[in-house]
């Protein structure tokens, strides 16, 4: 009797424990965070420090190359400001080139659908289309970007130093 007890309660022990769901969903988090960004656009390579406010605003500063150093921009809405040695201009976000890499990465971190995802081994990968472009996001199991590649624009970002920010 007390041996079918102890396997019982075993059984029921082992039944509630169980293995963690394969299927635990990952929060993808692009608000209140800052990073650095390691852009190849076709041939040219960019350094950027960046930051998204908790309403989704995005700053990015871009560190090198050197000729393009301090120049900044600041997207909020549909607007963007462009800041440079001390002036600036605010216009419309689609003053920018369609196909700048500052813009094609605002767009997608803005308008990016999780619906369409797939879990790896490590990753959550989102694949997309945003404004005509097709990209592939990868996210780490804490919700914060790694990667972001526009294969039909020759481009590929890599996120550094990714944190929370208030």
């Amino acid at each position: 009797m007390r041996i079918r007890v102890l396997i019982f309660l075993s059984l029921v022990i082992f039944l509630l424990c169980g293995c963690e769901s394969k299927t635990t969903p990952v929060r993808v988090n692009l608000n209140s965070i800052s990073f650095s960004a390691d852009i190849t656009y076709y041939n040219e390579s960019y350094s950027c420090d960046c930051a998204i406010t908790k309403t989704g605003d995005l700053t990015v500063n871009i560190t090198s190359p050197e000729n393009l150093k301090d120049l900044s921009f600041a997207f909020s809405g549909e607007t963007c400001k462009i800041m440079y040695a001390g002036m600036s201009v605010s216009c419309d976000e689609h003053f920018l080139p369609e196909a700048s890499a500052v813009r094609v990465m605002s767009d997608i971190l803005k308008k990016y659908d999780a619906s369409e995802c797939e879990k790896n081994e490590r990753n959550l990968v989102i694949n997309g289309t945003v404004d005509g472009k097709k990209f592939t996001l990868s996210v780490s199991p804490t919700g914060l970007p790694i990667s972001l590649q526009t294969p039909d624009l020759g481009m590929t970002v890599n996120f550094k130093n990714v944190t929370l920010i208030k």
